[in-house]
């Protein structure tokens, strides 16, 4: 599989959602049936042990009727987060086989409103 560099930006404390679809090299869509765990991991460096938030298959990611797997990041997840660059990784797991398919900076973004949910 090929790692896809593609950097991410929200706004801090907002609601982002992402679409994901899982194919092969050569353009073949891998079935569900294959795959045993998706991560969707944050750190504040790279070389960091400690995630900052993480979503994976049926907690945070699921699995759409239209084909794609729909990564969703609640305002929660960034909210406390400072403002800047931090690192992702996607991570595929495929019975006992991991591969990171998808890697790169994910940006929080500054905002204006800062209100409290009614």
């Amino acid at each position: 599989m090929q790692i896809l560099s593609k950097n991410l930006e929200v706004t801090r404390g907002d609601t982002a959602k992402y679409r994901l679809k899982i194919l092969t090299s050569n353009d073949v869509e891998i079935t569900t049936n294959d795959i045993t765990n998706i991560y969707f991991s944050v750190k504040e460096n790279f070389k960091n042990t400690d995630v900052l938030f993480q979503k994976q298959l049926n907690d945070g990611i699921t699995l759409g009727e239209d084909g794609y797997y729909h990564i969703v990041i609640s305002s929660t997840d960034t909210d406390e987060l400072s403002f800047g660059d931090y690192y992702y990784d996607i991570q595929l797991n495929i019975t006992n086989e991991k591969y990171t398919i998808v890697k790169g900076i994910f940006k929080i973004d500054w905002e204006i409103t800062d209100v409290e949910s009614e």
